[in-house]
């Protein structure tokens, strides 16, 4: 099993005419978000604009999660919809896709032939919740949006921080039985499944 954890100082930002984007991971490492040569995508922006036009990814689906504020999205020709926090949309990188509203959210762009999954978990002190490893997809990740993540994978403890992402790669050798989570904070969890 893989486990990286990918820190703050690790990410890289960029700003565009609407906001921000923090590009959180990427896989394959050397792939680039210009060359579209990427398996997978993880971010998060900040829209700073009311109305904002989404970049077309082509080959690619998409799962958007509003972390802060309130969003509508329109995907043209297709559906509109509108996102509280912590709500998710799945949709076609090929659309079309504006959206009004300024708000944080949270990216994850996957090359067509995978699927990808998000949920917003919430931890309290001295709550554990333990996952069979068998029962994961190949990757899993864990976004720290506030508080601090403990988690406990074969007698070894990491600690993930606001803004810090776990990413997990289970390997084909499964001697790894259980995963187990505590701590007092706010989590995406995201799954990346091959189809």
């Amino acid at each position: 099993m893989k486990i990286e954890i990918i820190k703050k100082h690790q990410q890289k930002e960029t700003v565009w005419s609407g906001g921000k984007t923090n590009q959180i991971y990427i896989h394959p490492f050397d792939s680039t978000l210009q060359d579209r040569d990427f398996d997978f995508r993880i971010s998060s922006a900040i829209i700073e604009v009311e109305v904002s036009e989404f970049t077309s990814f082509n080959g690619y689906d998409r799962a958007l999660m509003v972390l802060n504020g309130e969003l509508e999205i329109f995907h043209e020709d297709h559906y509109s919809k509108k996102l509280k926090q912590y709500e998710v949309d799945y949709f076609s990188g090929d659309w079309k896709t504006t959206s009004n509203g300024k708000i944080t959210d949270f990216n994850l762009i996957f090359k067509r032939g995978l699927k990808g999954e998000l949920n917003y978990l919430t931890l309290n002190e001295d709550q554990i919740i333990s996952k069979d490893v068998s029962n994961l997809p190949n990757r899993v990740g864990y976004f720290v949006i506030s508080g601090e993540l403990k988690v406990g994978i074969n007698n070894s403890e990491y600690n993930v921080q606001i803004g810090e992402l776990l990413m997990i790669e289970k390997s084909n050798n499964l001697s790894e039985k259980l995963i187990y989570f505590d701590g007092n904070c706010e989590v995406v969890e995201l799954f990346i499944f091959n189809v």
